[in-house]
């Protein structure tokens, strides 16, 4: 199944996370789940790579305590675009040094590749009810 959990575990998240487990319904868990992942790219866009991280923790912290499932995906895709934004800013920092300036085009290339690739098939495997595990993530909210 690589990594995408469809109908199982969470993997160290403590429970087994399903839409519709909680007192949300399943519709509803994979529409915010989402938004959570979809809210990442746009929240980059428009903060040029600092905000990211602003979507998916609002829909985590809204919805943590009513569905299980929306709190591991939201904090998947927080602690995805945290680790995102880290690049981004480390990207910046590289350009003021003007020599390293290729390297910092290649960090935003990269962070834009994985910024939207990954969470569009987050969102695909959502409109499924699969969970997704995203690369590259710090394990900041769980």
């Amino acid at each position: 199944m690589g990594e995408n959990a469809g109908a199982g575990p969470t993997g160290g998240y403590g429970f087994d996370a399903y839409p519709g487990q909680g007192t949300v319904s399943a519709s509803d868990d994979r529409t915010f789940a989402t938004i959570a992942a979809l809210s990442g790219p746009v929240g980059m866009l428009f903060s040029l790579g600092w905000l990211g991280f602003a979507g998916p923790l609002i829909v985590w912290a809204i919805y943590r305590n009513q569905s299980p499932f929306l709190r591991d995906q939201a904090a998947r895709a927080f602690n995805f675009q945290l680790g995102m934004t880290l690049l981004s800013v480390l990207a910046w920092i590289l350009l003021f040094t003007v020599i390293l300036v290729p390297v910092s085009v290649a960090i935003w290339i990269i962070v834009f590749i994985f910024s939207v690739y990954h969470p569009i098939k987050a969102a695909i495997g959502y409109s499924r009810g699969e969970s997704y595990r995203y690369p590259l993530s710090l394990r900041v909210l769980n």
